[in-house]
């Protein structure tokens, strides 16, 4: 009847939408600090607020890197048996374009270098390259909420349209396309700004 029919209908939005996930993703993430920020008003001290979102942030990441290098070693030692071949042979070649390699399991674990490094935004685990892009706007969270409250949210909104499109400009003059970099640009602060700002 209509529940299956509404279900149906969300799922089909949902679907449709997907591609769009990070940006409701990251709209939602700035809605929420901004509301948590309101709520606690001067209980909470910059340094609190960073050991509360990094603990929150980093210890999954972690544990999701963790899973990820794992299970790369656990299906390594079934190739060998399965194809032979040496366990590190294995162990790089699995995942995306040698996200097995030393280097890229470094940079995954320390989070820094997958924004500096093109090569480095998915390492080594894909699904996991949003996380960057989060912790850049924790770190900036207390300095923009200064700023909201001084300028207001209407204008911080407009600000960060003005940001993004400044910078997805620049990419286009730079490189030719947004699409420049292999979308290197979505791990970036600048270029989702105003998603975070509405």
């Amino acid at each position: 009847g209509d529940g299956v029919a509404a279900s149906t209908a969300f799922t089909d939005l949902v679907f449709r939408l997907g591609n769009n996930g990070v940006t409701v993703f990251m709209i939602l993430s700035g809605i929420s600090l901004t509301i948590s920020a309101t709520r606690k008003r001067g209980t909470v001290s910059a340094s609190q607020f960073y050991a509360l979102r990094l603990r929150k942030l980093l210890i999954p990441y972690w544990a999701g890197w963790a899973l990820y290098v794992a299970t790369l070693a656990v299906v390594a030692v079934y190739r060998i048996y399965a194809d032979g071949g040496s366990f590190r042979n294995n162990f790089e070649y699995l995942g995306l374009i040698h996200q097995g390699d030393l280097h890229v399991l470094v940079a995954g674990l320390l989070i820094f270098p997958r924004v500096l490094e093109f090569n480095y935004l998915f390492a080594p685990a894909p699904a996991l390259w949003f996380v960057p892009l989060m912790l850049q706007y924790y770190l900036l969270f207390p300095a923009l909420q200064r700023i909201v409250e001084r300028i207001g949210p209407l204008a911080f909104a407009g600000a960060g349209f003005v940001v993004s499109v400044v910078f997805t400009a620049w990419l286009i003059w730079e490189y030719g396309s947004v699409g420049a970099r292999g979308y290197y640009w979505g791990g970036l602060f600048p270029f989702r700004f105003f998603e975070f700002a509405i």
